[in-house]
């Protein structure tokens, strides 16, 4: 799925959501020589019969080739940035932030301690011993902590969830950022170098 690398369960999901919205954009917006009606499977999920239904949908559509293809477009509130607003690498990167926000003293404390214990050491110019605060070695001992003190993954979910509208900012993703079905050959690539 590109950039937002939602899986195959959630697009089932969400499946009949885009293509009824990439109708009816193309029907308003599209000249119809761009359009044309696809049959696609796995559109919606029956529960009373236990199975998929599958329908058909007048799409915008790409040729490659020789063979058309749909494109579904997807609304711009739901498109997402690689990394997402709540995430384990956000949270290895905050720096501390998080602990500020803890109201119990005691705790705040012992979960400072706990953090600055787990500092790795290193050697300075003077080869004296001295606490190693570079990124990694800092993602590690949070890493430590959290485990420690799994109550601070809820600090830090309230504390990203007080800061909601930066998330809109920052977790949105730009339009001309997002790749579009001629930079396929380009997708493939990443993730054959993945591989």
């Amino acid at each position: 799925m590109g950039v937002d690398k939602i899986s195959d369960f959630t697009i089932n999901l969400i499946k009949k959501f885009l293509l009824e919205y990439t109708e009816k954009f193309s029907k308003e917006y599209l000249d119809k020589k761009f359009i044309e009606k696809f049959a696609i499977k796995k559109v919606e999920f029956d529960l009373q019969n236990g199975l998929w239904i599958d329908s058909s949908f007048n799409l915008p559509f790409i040729v490659t080739k020789g063979k058309k293809e749909y494109i579904l477009l997807v609304p711009k509130k739901i498109l997402a940035k690689k990394e997402t607003w709540i995430s384990k690498n956000d949270f290895l990167e905050n720096d501390t932030e998080i602990f500020n926000t803890i109201e119990n003293d005691e705790l705040r404390a012992k979960i400072n301690k706990y953090f600055y214990d787990n500092l790795k050491i290193k050697l300075n110019k003077d080869n004296e011993p001295e606490k190693d605060y570079s990124k990694k070695s800092k993602a590690n001992a949070l890493a430590k902590t959290v485990w420690e003190f799994p109550d601070l993954l809820d600090y830090y979910i309230k504390f990203k969830e007080q800061k909601k509208d930066e998330a809109l900012k920052l977790h949105i993703a730009d339009p001309e950022y997002i790749n579009l079905p001629h930079d396929t050959n380009v997708i493939r690539k990443e993730f054959s170098n993945k591989n």
